[in-house]
């Protein structure tokens, strides 16, 4: 599989990334068993209808994107495909490296971007691709894209865990995957030191109804010990459980009473609220 990527070459210039996505859909979406999409891109489009150098990074929210993109009708169909994508925010000269908070607001356009479309599962893995997958020929020109390095931190630093990079196990206080879990903590925990945020609260939150908010509790507990293991101080850090009471809460029970599997993960979050 290394060999065929490293072979594929660019025809056009600038990056169609969503265009890519959608080429994807169509050819998945009718074959047998279950249906993929593996994406190895950094996801800094630089062609309509996200010429992102029209913009530069960090964004701002990416609900006014997605709002323009399902108006415009640029949204791919992703019903039933999972996505799985690999290197997003990794850049490579003449582009510029993104910022921690360019790779965030990125990372939150395109989860938006593959929910919006209807993407069955989306998991964004944060390590970085080997350079053994570096292109060895020349390439078709693409635009690069301005990065804003923040002139000062702001005084609250806000992190929702989404499910597509910090997952926990349904009843249980334990992340799906560790290893990628611990790879977006330590960047959170790097923003947190490095710009002496020194009151952070962490807000646990469940699917169903947590009786004295245990479930909720645990599992910012769990965040809480992965944090201080990269750095942060345990008496900077608050820990609550709220349970399924809090904002954003999404229906996660089917008519029939059953659990909705899809709409419960997206309710199993950890929020993060540092203030300096």
């Amino acid at each position: 599989m290394e060999a065929a990527i490293t072979a594929a070459r660019a025809t056009t210039s600038e990056a169609n990334v969503l265009g890519a996505i959608t080429t994807a859909a169509y050819a998945v979406v009718d074959g047998p068993g279950p249906h993929s999409i593996i994406v190895l891109d950094s996801g800094v489009s630089t062609a309509a209808p996200i010429p992102l150098q029209d913009y530069g990074l960090p964004l701002g929210p990416p609900g006014p994107t997605i709002s323009f993109l399902r108006s415009a009708n640029e949204l791919p169909s992703l019903k039933g495909i999972s996505v799985s994508w690999y290197g997003l925010g990794q850049t490579r000269a003449p582009q510029e490296p993104l910022t921690t908070a360019a790779q965030t607001s990125l990372t939150s356009l395109w989860e938006g971007i593959l929910d919006a479309a209807g993407a069955q599962q989306v998991t964004i893995d944060p390590a970085p691709l080997p350079g053994a997958l570096a292109p060895s020929a020349p390439l078709p020109p693409v635009t690069t894209v301005s990065v804003s390095p923040a002139v000062s931190a702001p005084s609250t630093y806000t992190v929702t865990l989404s499910p597509a990079s910090v997952a926990f196990i349904g009843n249980e206080a334990v992340y799906v995957s560790p290893q990628t879990a611990e790879a977006v903590l330590k960047g959170v925990a790097e923003e947190i030191t490095t710009n002496n945020y020194d009151h952070v609260v962490l807000t646990g939150t469940t699917a169903l109804p947590d009786p004295r908010d245990t479930l909720s509790t645990a599992r910012a507990m769990q965040v809480k010990a992965t944090l201080v293991a990269d750095g942060v101080p345990a008496q900077d850090i608050g820990v609550i459980g709220v349970g399924e009471d809090f904002p954003g809460f999404i229906s996660d029970v089917n008519p029939d009473g059953s659990l909705n599997n899809a709409a419960a993960q997206q309710n199993r979050l950890v929020i993060i609220t540092a203030t300096q």
